[in-house]
């Protein structure tokens, strides 16, 4: 038996958050920025996913403002508190 590689090798899942004690101060841009320089130089990624729970404006907006496109969303996805929250699911492509 022979091991494929898998097929979406050309792709990686991200996933960062912000202590709230750090948040709004540019944190989140940093990363994004240094996520993307990181992954060009370094690898063969061509593409980063991310999720992200629906109701994180601000982190959308973030993702938004980076060239990531909303790809779709899960309605409750989760159960928080007693509450529905639902997912997005994101990605930007690093050949652009």
């Amino acid at each position: 038996m022979q091991i494929q590689p898998l097929n979406t090798s050309h792709r990686a899942l991200l996933g960062m958050g912000v202590d709230s004690a750090f948040r709004r101060l540019g944190l989140g841009q940093l990363l994004i920025d240094e996520i993307a320089r990181w992954t060009k130089t370094n690898t063969d990624i061509e593409v980063i996913d991310l999720q992200v729970i629906t109701a994180n404006d601000t982190a959308h907006r973030l993702y938004l403002r980076n060239g990531y496109k909303l790809l779709g969303q899960y309605e409750d996805m989760f159960r928080i508190d007693g509450q529905s929250v639902g997912y997005c699911w994101m990605a930007k492509s690093l050949l652009d």
